[in-house]
Formats: C-alpha cells, sequence, structure tokens
C-alpha cells in the first residue's frame, strides 16, 4: 500500500516522473529519484489473537541534484504516505540529510515512517 500511495502521487510524479525503486535504484538512474524501504515488520497482537494489521517502518531516500530538490522529493513522498485511513496509518518517525562524500553533487533526505497497515485474510 506504501508503494502504491507513492506511484499514485500527482506531486511525487511531477518532480520524480517515475523514478520511485525499492531497495535500490539502478546505478545510471537520473535525479531526482526516490528509494523506499521497509525497514521493519510485525504482525499487531491484542488478546487473544492478531488485529488484522502489521505494524512496521518504512524508510524514504529522496535524492536530488540540489538539498532543496531533495527535501521538496522528501516532502512530496511524505505528502503521499503520511496519511490516515481504513487501510494505512503512517507518521513521520524522522527525517535528516546525508550528504554522498563520494559524489557531492548527490543530496539525500532520508525519511522514516512508523506505520501501521491493513493486511487483507
Amino acid at each position: 500500500m506504501i508503494l502504491q500511495r507513492l506511484l499514485d502521487s500527482a506531486a511525487l510524479a511531477a518532480l520524480v516522473g517515475g523514478r520511485i525503486y525499492a531497495k535500490s535504484a539502478p546505478a545510471a538512474a537520473p535525479l531526482p529519484l526516490v528509494i523506499w524501504q521497509r525497514a521493519a515488520a510485525a504482525q499487531a497482537r491484542a488478546l487473544p489473537g492478531g488485529l488484522g494489521l502489521y505494524r512496521g517502518s518504512v524508510q524514504l531516500d529522496a535524492y536530488g541534484r540540489t538539498r532543496q530538490e531533495a527535501a521538496a522529493v522528501a516532502e512530496a513522498a511524505i505528502a503521499a504516505v503520511a496519511v490516515y485511513d481504513e487501510d494505512v496509518a503512517a507518521t513521520v518517525a524522522s527525517v535528516f540529510d546525508s550528504d554522498d562524500a563520494a559524489d557531492p553533487a548527490i543530496y539525500r533526505r532520508i525519511v522514516t515512517l512508523d506505520t501501521m497497515e491493513r493486511v487483507d485474510g
């Protein structure tokens, strides 16, 4: 559901086009882009059984050619997924910038989200 929200975001698409990748991006992928990955997931429990929800965290890495571009991509990605409805709840847990020492022309904003997602069945 998180990936689908990223793909469905018109604001994010306006910035990155279709450059939204799981776990890693191709080496030659142009900037800006987003990489997303699940950092953790576990079934939420309540006595006497499961709630049909999974609690976890998602990391979004927003890359840009400038710090401002990486920040704009991160904000669009946050807006796409940090919403509440009957299927997904996501809140921002942390945001920080990490510059690539190997390539000073690449800027990265790392966003960690705490998530709760409904699962079918």
